[in-house]
């Protein structure tokens, strides 16, 4: 269950100052060794061979995107690397030591596309049935919603 907390505009310029808005409530990080005990739980690798594993795939995803390409991961999504960079006159005073100033990884999720009614929509794989509930206060969930995610129109 998505925990989701409210926040109020408080910006002065803005369209929507006063106005409430849903944020994700986050219950805390999954660390590489938790989730590496979730899944020796449900197949029959040991924890050591799936940490292992994530670590190799850390690093082919490094390789990957160093090289220029695009790493996709069926079911999750696909990292690509991009560059913050600075203007030059010309192409040829344009220096790569001098104008590229950092570097991004970027993640997109895996989307599906239908149409339905005429209409494009994307489903986004990993939360597509997403339910969300007020986030706890003292330990006791205030109020659930009948949100089910189900939705996402990828607006």
């Amino acid at each position: 269950m998505l925990n989701y907390k409210f926040y109020q505009d408080k910006r002065s310029n803005s369209n929507t100052k006063g106005q409430w808005f849903a944020r994700v409530a986050a219950n805390g990080t999954l660390t590489t060794d938790e989730i590496a005990e979730r899944m020796q739980a449900n197949c029959t690798l040991k924890k050591s061979d799936i940490k292992a594993c994530i670590q190799e795939l850390v690093e082919e995803i490094s390789e990957g995107i160093k090289n220029s390409y695009v790493v996709k991961l069926d079911g999750l999504g696909s990292f690509r690397m991009s560059i913050h960079s600075t203007s030059a006159p010309t192409q040829k005073e344009f220096s790569p030591v001098q104008n590229i100033v950092g570097y991004r990884v970027r993640f997109a999720p895996e989307r599906h596309i239908y149409i339905s009614n005429g209409k494009r929509h994307t489903i986004t794989t990993m939360v597509n049935g997403t339910k969300v509930q007020l986030a706890p206060s003292n330990g006791k969930v205030i109020e659930a919603t009948s949100g089910t995610g189900d939705t996402n129109t990828g607006k």
